[in-house]
């Protein structure tokens, strides 16, 4: 069978981009693709299943790196995507994944872009930010980790810490890293269930279990213990629904349209 070379040419971009990062991307600087880096892209296959194999083995600890500053980000983000900067960088790599590695980049700062908390004002005389929520800066921060680095998605599965919306920017930037992960992930287990005694079936570590399911979009199955704090928050906010039932005949005729919609009748 004859080896698709555009497949395995968009894999190699998703490896070269995951190594450089995202931040050099959105920079307005040229970084340069060191050997270092280079030697890291070759062997990315291997180093996401060494990733996989101690995820596993409960041997990953999560960190947690202080945020970058918010102005410098929204500098970079808020000017126009930069093609002759990339130009500059990608003319440094392979020839076959140079215009992957140029859309990869393209959609990861539209992707960025569309994340970024913004709180201004408009007035006469320009525009001027404001400060912006703790939470907000929180959400983006953790997006942005994850596609500077795909590999911090192992540290975040073991500590139970990754969220829908880094889940869901790493499948959309990164779909054949996010794939490799994955397999990289079930092979391990595979692994170490055909080696675990007889009547002692491996199981995943009990953060790692919940990080994963994240990660794979599967439910997370709350203890029965918890169920009973879960279901009462779900409801207790909610408001219960008006009827027309509960209203005198004479208010029932006064009713608008709009108010006939917001009191159903019962």
């Amino acid at each position: 069978m004859k080896k698709d070379n555009t497949a395995q040419a968009e894999i190699d971009a998703e490896k070269t981009f995951a190594v450089v990062g995202v931040r050099a991307v959105i920079s307005k600087q040229t970084e340069r693709i060191t050997a270092t880096m280079r030697n890291k892209i070759a062997t990315y296959d291997k180093i996401v299943a060494a990733h996989a194999k101690a995820l596993i083995q409960d041997e990953i600890k999560c960190t947690w790196p202080v945020p970058p500053n918010y102005d410098p980000i929204l500098d970079d983000l808020s000017s126009p995507f930069n093609e002759t900067q990339l130009h500059d960088m990608i003319n440094r790599l392979p020839t076959d994944i140079q215009s992957h590695f140029q859309t990869m980049a393209q959609k990861a700062f539209s992707y960025l872009f569309a994340a970024l908390p913004k709180n201004a004002i408009a007035s006469y005389a320009g525009s001027t930010n404001l400060p912006i929520d703790d939470i907000s800066w929180f959400k983006f921060c953790n997006v942005l980790r994850v596609l500077e680095d795909p590999l911090q998605v192992f540290e975040l599965i073991s500590a139970a810490a990754l969220t829908k919306s880094q889940a869901t920017a790493i499948k959309t930037i990164y779909p054949s890293i996010a794939l490799m992960t994955e397999v990289a992930i079930q092979s391990a287990v595979t692994n170490a269930r055909a080696k675990s005694p007889k009547g002692d079936p491996y199981e995943l570590p009990y953060k790692a279990e919940q990080g994963l399911k994240t990660f794979l979009g599967m439910p997370i199955t709350v203890p029965a213990y918890q169920d009973t704090f879960v279901k009462p928050d779900q409801t207790k906010d909610q408001q219960q629904q008006p009827s027309r039932a509960q209203l005198d005949p004479g208010a029932e005729m006064s009713l608008t349209s709009a108010q006939q919609i917001q009191f159903p009748k019962a």
